[in-house]
């Protein structure tokens, strides 16, 4: 399938730690994004240091092969060579900071977040919750500017669609307990039910989708179950950083 330029958006993510591709996404219905961190880069001098020639040579050859792997994602969908460039290009180019949008931009808008709340349990209990503490911030921010909150992410590794063991319903009442308000837990992640809460939600509202990975086009990336997930959403913002 193609979509249109204006409203294709790639997301890609590694997790570096133990070298497992985290998430590649295709938000066909969201014609704005926001990415919740940029991390500037590293200044080297390379004229001084023998170290920092070869760590600019590195890093160039890193970008390189993300931009290849990313037009080659882009042609498996559908486009063309060069269209598959121009798109992976444009995408990077549409990437913002949070922090580049102003109230104006960000009140009253439907933002759907990608938290990593990949925290490990033992049962019903969360044994450490630095991951959803480190989304925290994020999340502020975004409630101070009028904006309208869910918060998507996986858990576990379900085998054939919805488990209870991995259902979200303690990481969003944990979450709801460091900001000091009630997270809503929806009872899916796509489909009628879930646009309906986020449309009646108002604007300081935080809701939490259940278990993306109870899909396995989550894990596939197929871009129809992206539409379905973007579809109630204005914004998206990634702060799946996990550690």
């Amino acid at each position: 399938a193609k979509y249109h330029p204006v409203t294709f958006y790639l997301l890609f993510c590694r997790k570096e730690k133990n070298k497992m591709k985290l998430t590649v996404a295709l938000l066909a219905s969201v014609a704005l994004t926001a990415s919740a961190f940029n991390t500037a880069p590293v200044a080297f001098n390379t004229a001084a240091s023998t170290v920092g020639r070869t760590s600019v040579a590195l890093e160039a050859s890193k970008n390189k092969q993300k931009i290849a792997s990313r037009t080659k994602w882009a042609e498996s969908r559908g486009f063309g060579a060069e269209e598959a460039a121009e798109e992976v290009a444009a995408a990077a180019g549409r990437k913002k900071s949070i922090s580049d949008l102003s109230e104006d931009e960000l009140k009253g808008k439907k933002v759907l977040v990608r938290c990593d709340v990949n925290v490990p349990l033992d049962g019903k209990t969360i044994t450490d919750d630095t991951r959803i503490r480190s989304s925290i911030p994020t999340i502020e921010y975004l409630k101070s500017k009028g904006a309208i909150v869910t918060v998507c992410s996986h858990l576990g590794r379900p085998k054939d669609g919805p488990e209870d063991k991995f259902s979200l319903g303690p990481c969003a009442a944990r979450m709801g307990e460091l900001l000091g308000q009630e997270v809503k837990l929806a009872p899916d992640c796509i489909g009628d039910d879930v646009a309906a809460i986020v449309a009646a939600a108002a604007e300081g509202d935080v809701i939490m989708l259940e278990n993306t990975r109870f899909y396995k086009e989550e894990t596939k990336n197929e871009p129809e179950f992206v539409e379905k997930l973007a579809a109630p959403f204005d914004l998206f913002v990634n702060d799946a950083f996990g550690t």
